[in-house]
C-alpha cells in the first residue's frame, strides 16, 4: 500500500538525516585541548594546527596557557583520528614574566622558559570531534635569566602523567 511506502520512506529519510555514523575528521586539523598536560605540551591548555604528512604523521605548531606559550613539534598515531596510540615530540617556549607598561625591568633580563618534551598516549574517541588521552610526557626545561641575574640558567627534567581532552574542528 502506499501509505506504508510513504512511511518507509519517510523513516529512512529521517533515520540517515540523525545516523551516529563516525564524521569524518581527516580534514579537520585544528584541536583545542585541555586537562592535565595536553598532546603536545607541556601545559593545561592548548590550541593546535596540524600540517598532515600522510595518514599517520604530522608536524605541528601550538599555542597555550600556564606554561608553554608556542611550540612546534612532530606527532604519530597508529590509528589517526580513531582509539589508537599517539606519539609527539616537540619544542616549546615562554615568557615567565609579565611587564607592566610602568615596569623598567630591561626585555633581555625577563626569565624565559624553553622545554623539549615527548608523550605517549593512548587516545579514544568519545564523541564525533572529540578524543579523551591518558598516557605519560618527559621532558626536559631550561629557565634562562638575563645579564640582570648574571645569565644563569637552571635545566631540570620531569615525568609527568597527562590526561587530556581534545576537540578537533
Amino acid at each position: 500500500p502506499p501509505m506504508i511506502r510513504r512511511l518507509i520512506i519517510l523513516l529512512l529519510i529521517v533515520g540517515s538525516l540523525f545516523a551516529q555514523d563516525e564524521l569524518n575528521i581527516k580534514d579537520k586539523t585544528w584541536s583545542a585541548q585541555i586537562g592535565l598536560g595536553t598532546r603536545r605540551n607541556l601545559n593545561l591548555l592548548e590550541i593546535s594546527k596540524e600540517f598532515n604528512i600522510n595518514d599517520k604523521s604530522s608536524f605541528y605548531i601550538t599555542s597555550g596557557g600556564i606554561v608553554t606559550l608556542l611550540g612546534v613539534g612532530y606527532s604519530f598515531s597508529n590509528n589517526y583520528n580513531k582509539d589508537g596510540v599517539c606519539f609527539s615530540t616537540g619544542i616549546g617556549f615562554s615568557n615567565l614574566y609579565y611587564k607592566s607598561l610602568q615596569d623598567t625591568t630591561k626585555d633581555e633580563d625577563l626569565p624565559v622558559l624553553k622545554t623539549f618534551n615527548t608523550s605517549l598516549l593512548y587516545q579514544w574517541r568519545i564523541g564525533k570531534q572529540s578524543f579523551l588521552s591518558v598516557g605519560l610526557m618527559s621532558g626536559i626545561y631550561q629557565v634562562y635569566y638575563g645579564a640582570k641575574r648574571n645569565n644563569k640558567i637552571y635545566t631540570g627534567e620531569y615525568i609527568l602523567p597527562v590526561i587530556t581532552y581534545d576537540y578537533r574542528f
